[in-house]
């Protein structure tokens, strides 16, 4: 077995946020890592941005969506028991990117790091734009806190919402707990459920999966343009 020290490119990202969540900035550098064969992807995510939460494509808090090894796909791996080997084995073809999030504690919680990155790619649609306040968005946040007290999951979130083919707006504004009309549009657009009559919205597989590759696009962009702030009105 190969011992010797490697050495890896990361991107790392840090999402500052400011009072409020009003808004973020990013500051952004790329780092050369050393790591053995052994060594942990918790590791090194520790030793790149210390206990803050991460978000990236494959990794949500600590967990790794899955990795392949031994021949087997293994499913939501925590990040101690994932190498920077395995991820790099599973994932050969991408840069590792760490995003952290800064600010208002460390311990902010995943769903609503979620949330900042869907209504930053909403606010550049017309009809969105600067028709969310932040009061709004602030208020549909404190719904997402369970009967234990603790915040959701956002693929919690996503399930929901995939629960059905087709929603009544006000009825999901009812369940979910949203004020603002325009804000409960938007989730269920961002999800690709599309309103073709009154306020019926049926689940468009063609409309998802745009959406899903202009929102990929959109974020990967936004993070290479670290001076770019975000303002919600």
């Amino acid at each position: 077995m190969n011992n010797c020290m490697r050495t890896i490119e990361v991107f790392v990202s840090d999402l500052i946020y400011h009072q409020d969540m009003a808004n973020y900035h990013r500051e952004e550098r790329t780092v050369e890592y050393k790591y053995y064969p052994c060594t942990s992807l918790n590791k090194m995510i520790t030793d790149l941005v210390g206990d803050k939460p991460i978000c990236n494509q494959h990794v949500e808090g600590r967990t790794v969506q899955y990795i392949i090894r031994n021949g087997r796909v293994e499913w939501h791996v925590p990040a101690e028991d994932c190498t920077v080997n395995d991820y790099l084995n599973t994932y050969p073809n991408e840069q590792i990117r760490v995003i952290a999030v800064n600010g208002i504690g460390a311990d902010i919680p995943e769903v609503i790091v979620a949330i900042a990155l869907i209504i930053d790619y909403l606010m550049r649609i017309d009809w969105v734009k600067d028709k969310i306040s932040r009061l709004r968005i602030k208020e549909f946040c404190k719904t997402l806190i369970g009967r234990d007290g603790r915040y959701i999951q956002s693929s919690d979130l996503v399930a929901f919402i995939m629960s059905r083919n087709e929603w009544n707006l006000h009825e999901f504004m009812r369940l979910c707990g949203f004020s603002d009309e325009t804000l409960a549009r938007s989730i269920l657009y961002y999800y690709g459920f599309e309103c073709n009559e009154g306020d019926t919205f049926r689940y468009n597989s063609s409309l998802a999966n745009r959406n899903s590759k202009q929102i990929q696009d959109f974020q990967r962009v936004t993070f290479e343009n670290p001076n770019e702030n975000t303002y919600y009105r």
